[in-house]
């Protein structure tokens, strides 16, 4: 179940880091030549004002698509973390566990 659990949110994560690069290519494939280097800047930077008044209506699309792949990246990471400490607590949990039952279960006995 962990398994299949971490292969999902690493699937996910690496589709929206995927999704999020093809819209960035899209985005500066869009721009002017000469402003290319300027709106890897301005993307990297989250200002997209700037890149919406150099590559005009066209580059809307990719950037929101843009946007959402990032979201859904970070939720992701977010996601993977707060399963790693719930993950943690059940095993310290667990853990505890088997050593009451272990402690409880050896009750030795003085036979000579």
């Amino acid at each position: 179940m962990l398994g299949i659990a971490i292969a999902l949110i690493v699937i996910v994560a690496v589709g929206a880091w995927g999704v999020a690069l093809w819209s960035a290519l899209a985005i500066v494939g869009l721009v002017p030549a000469g402003q290319k280097m300027k709106s890897w800047f301005a993307l990297g930077g989250w200002r997209f004002d700037e890149i919406r008044s150099v590559g005009g209506a066209a580059v809307e699309p990719h950037l929101k698509r843009f946007q959402l792949a990032f979201a859904a990246f970070f939720a992701v990471v977010i996601a993977a973390a707060a399963l790693g400490v719930l993950l943690g607590a059940e095993q310290q949990n667990n853990t505890h566990e088997d050593a009451a039952v272990l402690a409880h279960s050896y009750s030795p006995t003085l036979e000579s």
